[in-house]
């Protein structure tokens, strides 16, 4: 098979436009880049390929990203988890666009094949019982958020168990996910409100998100709200 020809997009200058852009990244996806890219590149020095990516030309690069979806384990000598593939084939895109390649892993027909590999791993992963969220955390039933009240960690008592409340409180009636939400939260963002209806409520005026970073207009089409209910616990608003 033919290498296809790729184009490489350069710059007379780096100004501060690239800057700017980076500036914006999620702070998570850059830090998750890194450590996907070691995967893959310690599996070419293994694998007795020391050129970087961007180097490879396209059809070695595809059988390459082919070879190590279908053979590359954990360091322990264990199966990735069935998304983890996925997460490492997105950072070594980002990483062949940071190199201003023109070539995208995930939707150019030149790697076609390798994505199949990947959608035929995923399978295999599921069917042995990776991917499963065995780590996902379970929502808080109220007896155990007693169970919190009365050992102190949450309540008024102290600095540390009120800023407890609130992260608890922001979590569950505003939908904040992320460490950035609540430190880049302001004053004005939550608001009292008194409907027609006479009931108190906070309202919160949702900023960017990890879901909704401003990239598109998609928006919450209502704002959240978190409503006075003192017979649940009064420390709640």
């Amino acid at each position: 098979m033919p290498d296809v020809e790729r184009e490489i997009v350069t710059d007379t200058q780096e100004d501060s436009t690239f800057e700017f852009v980076r500036g914006l990244q999620n702070t998570n996806t850059r830090r998750k880049t890194e450590p996907d890219l070691g995967k893959f590149n310690d599996y070419l020095t293994k694998n007795d390929e020391h050129r970087n990516p961007e180097k490879i030309p396209v059809y070695d690069l595809e059988m390459h990203l082919a070879r190590f979806v279908m053979n590359a384990k954990e360091a322990s000598g264990e199966d990735y988890e069935s998304d983890t593939f996925k997460s490492i084939q997105g950072s070594v895109n980002r990483y062949l666009a940071e190199k201003k390649l023109n070539i995208n892993i995930i939707t150019d027909k030149e790697f076609k094949h390798s994505c199949d590999v990947l959608l035929s791993k995923r399978k295999l992963l599921r069917q042995l019982g990776k991917g499963n969220r065995e780590k996902r955390a379970d929502p808080l039933t109220l007896e155990e958020i007693d169970i919190l009240y009365e050992k102190n960690l949450l309540g008024t008592g102290d600095p540390k168990s009120l800023i407890n409340v609130l992260y608890l409180n922001n979590t569950m009636h505003f939908g904040m996910r992320s460490r950035t939400e609540h430190v880049n939260l302001r004053w004005g963002d939550v608001q009292q409100k008194v409907p027609s209806t006479g009931e108190e409520d906070l309202e919160y005026r949702e900023r960017s998100t990890k879901t909704r970073t401003g990239v598109t207009s998609e928006s919450r089409s209502l704002h959240q709200r978190c409503l006075k209910i003192e017979i649940i616990r009064d420390a709640l608003f």
